[in-house]
């Protein structure tokens, strides 16, 4: 598409991440060319000088077929947007406010590759948003490492439960998630099933050291009715960190857990700064049993620094004497971290 326009000054051929060119016509305007598709880019000779760093989504009013380095012309899938990256280039795919819909499990596998959202960041419910369009699991599968997720919420929500249903599966390693709502059992079938899950950090060989920031896990608004976990960790993952996150829970019974560890789940320890675990039983609820479940040969010990447990009866129904916390909770008068046992 073109037009007659007079530039902004100084400005004279190809603008850099936009896909558009200016060329002058002799009689003092300026034609202005956008390009709408990758191949278009190619046979102008643009892309090859002016490689792209950032892409952009909008679920709602994209194409496939646009340039995506422009949020004017957004790819309409992250497809599009992922397979434009390249691996270990520190590119950004940007999710414009809309919901971008995903039809199965997305693998995340591009090192040094990031994910954010163009909308307020309220951490709760974000309006840059993903969501499962069938029953799969898990919705995103990250293997990827040094990669930076941010401000968007991933809502799983499916009509019929499948098992393992896990919205966020995190096998990478060192990767930064910020204000992001990991979203799972946002159906009540789903949310019914033992084995759904929020977030899943797995270690297969040895992958972990993840942090999250101001992040937001589960919900309270679809009732919890059997012994799912809004997160579990797996195969010894090592030192994760979790700073200023709420762990929100709605529940109907009392055997969903807010996290799950078996024999071998993580190494070294984990770490909870300033976190709430939030047990809703506002509107006929039924509080937790408990709220960890915590193999006593987890492989290391968990830090609850500044952090508050709402809601649950009790912390764990068997003590695994590996959870740690401010002496506030306790009855001791020193600065030394102590084992909570209630």
């Amino acid at each position: 598409m073109s037009m007659l326009l007079r530039p902004p000054s100084g400005i004279v051929g190809a603008v850099e991440g936009t896909g558009i060119n200016y060329s002058p016509d002799g009689n003092g305007n300026y034609n202005i060319t956008f390009y709408k598709d990758i191949q278009a880019l190619l046979s102008a000779g643009w892309l090859a000088a002016n490689q792209p760093n950032i892409f952009f989504v909008d679920g709602t009013n994209g194409l496939d077929s646009n340039i995506g380095t422009s949020p004017l012309f957004p790819f309409l899938t992250l497809t599009a947007a992922y397979n434009a990256c390249t691996a270990g280039q520190n590119q950004i795919v940007y999710i414009l406010p809309n919901t971008v819909h995903i039809g199965a499990t997305f693998t995340w596998a591009k090192d040094k590759t990031h994910l954010i959202g163009l909308t307020a960041p309220i951490g709760q419910a974000s309006r840059a948003r993903f969501s499962a369009t069938a029953v799969f699991t898990p919705m995103f599968n990250v293997t990827a490492q040094g990669c930076i997720f941010a401000n968007f919420e991933a809502f799983f929500g499916q009509t019929s439960a499948t098992g393992a249903a896990v919205c966020w599966l995190e096998q990478g390693q060192r990767n930064y998630y910020d204000t992001v709502h990991f979203a799972g059992g946002g159906d009540a079938t789903q949310a019914a099933d033992a084995s759904c899950r929020s977030l899943v950090i797995d270690g297969v060989s040895g992958q972990g050291e993840h942090f999250f920031n101001n992040c937001v896990f589960g919900l309270d608004t679809v009732a919890q009715v059997a012994a799912s976990a809004t997160l579990e960790m797996l195969n010894h993952t090592p030192r994760n960190r979790f700073r200023d996150c709420e762990f929100a829970n709605y529940t109907t019974a009392n055997a969903p857990l807010f996290l799950k560890v078996g024999s071998g789940g993580i190494d070294r320890d984990v770490i909870f700064d300033r976190c709430i675990f939030r047990n809703s039983t506002v509107g006929g609820g039924t509080a937790m049993s408990q709220a960890f479940s915590i193999n006593s040969a987890a492989g290391g010990i968990f830090i609850l620094k500044n952090s508050l447990v709402v809601g649950p009866t009790k912390l764990q129904t068997t003590d695994s004497a590996l959870v740690f916390g401010d002496n506030a909770y306790g009855a001791a008068t020193t600065a030394k971290g102590l084992q909570l046992t209630w």
